[in-house]
């Protein structure tokens, strides 16, 4: 176990991420699993026996749960594009369709599941990164370069806390519900709980981050994840969004900034308001994409929280398909949306 109270050297000066996060989305499961909640450090908690969500159905076969959740989002969206009369309209949903349901001819033996990218950005000593992109770039685990940033809106946000071992080659323990840890059990309860959650104020080896998934506007969904150094974006992202009777009513600016201490000079990620309302047909499309997400997201909390609880097991062990879960090593999962600070030494 970490020692309490550890600084993170990969934190630059005045970047310890005291920032906390939810969407205004309803909560994904009850206690002690709700992606929703107070956002302010929280206090001791009670010393009763951990018990499982309760608002969802026992998940026996996640897989089924999740395919079932797609077939409805495919009627929907196909419903949806059947009423529309623009083409562009139509071409908005047909985008959509085609991500919920990969055909990719080739590869029909294999187990072609709807995958969200993740959006990372490009420090000086990035390694696993496309070919075209550069410092500073945007891009994604899809391979894709975000040139000039994105225009999106969001979907689902929640937080998220991870600890990772010295040699950052594998989570120690992941909370996918800043809740109820892989490891370390209830989160409250561990003196490792992430500063900006504890009552002591201080640095633990253990990160508290936002999560959000997004929806572009060339129709593209995504993977946003805002820890340490660009957690004041997906907290500027929460705050926006909030505002607005439903999340996705709006589109926001998603770009990076240079900044600079001691330590080196490193990009975080911004978020800027355009003030430019999601359509009609943006918004209907976007509560059937909620839908799927918040099913999916029930599903796996619930078996989360079912075998840390049956055994303690170190890490969940159903592999979500909306890619919620860290990957094997720090760069290739919930590292951080800038994976590579630690190796640029900041």
């Amino acid at each position: 176990m970490a020692e309490k109270g550890k600084k993170d050297k990969n934190i630059p000066n005045g970047e310890e991420s005291k920032e906390e996060t939810t969407p205004e989305t309803p909560p994904v499961v009850e206690q002690p699993a709700s992606t929703t909640g107070d956002l302010a450090p929280v206090a001791a908690a009670p010393t009763t026996a951990l018990v499982a969500p309760t608002d969802v159905e026992d998940p026996e076969d996640y897989a089924l749960i999740l395919a079932t959740a797609k077939n409805k989002l495919q009627t929907v969206l196909e419903e949806l594009q059947g009423r529309l009369v623009r083409p562009e309209e139509q071409q908005d949903i047909l985008r959509l369709i085609v991500q919920a349901t990969p055909n990719t001819q080739g590869v029909e033996e294999m187990d072609e599941r709807w995958s969200i990218p993740v959006v990372r950005v490009v420090q000086g000593m990035t390694r696993e990164k496309p070919d075209n992109a550069r410092v500073g770039d945007l891009y994604t685990t899809a391979g894709d370069v975000l040139k000039g940033g994105a225009e999106l809106t969001p979907l689902y946000i929640y937080e998220t806390n991870r600890m990772f071992a010295q040699d950052n080659k594998g989570p120690v323990c992941f909370a996918p519900d800043a809740k109820l840890g892989s490891l370390f059990s209830y989160c409250r309860q561990c003196p490792n709980q992430p500063l900006g959650k504890n009552s002591s104020g201080q640095a633990t080896d253990c990160d508290n981050g936002i999560c959000a998934i997004v929806l572009s506007a060339d129709m593209k969904l995504y993977r946003m994840e805002f820890y340490r150094t660009s957690k004041k974006a997906g907290r500027q992202l929460f705050t926006y969004a909030k505002q607005s009777p439903a999340i996705w009513h709006k589109w926001f600016s998603l770009s990076t900034v240079q900044q600079k201490n001691d330590k080196g000079e490193f990009f975080v990620l911004k978020i800027v308001a355009t003030g430019k309302e999601t359509a009609a047909h943006i918004r209907e499309a976007s509560v059937a994409l909620y839908t799927m997400i918040s099913t999916e997201r029930k599903a796996y909390i619930k078996t989360h929280y079912d075998q840390v609880l049956s055994g303690g097991v170190k890490a969940t062990k159903v592999d979500e398909s909306t890619d919620f879960l860290p990957g094997k090593k720090k760069e290739e999962g919930t590292g951080g949306t800038n994976p590579d600070l630690s190796d640029a030494g900041i």
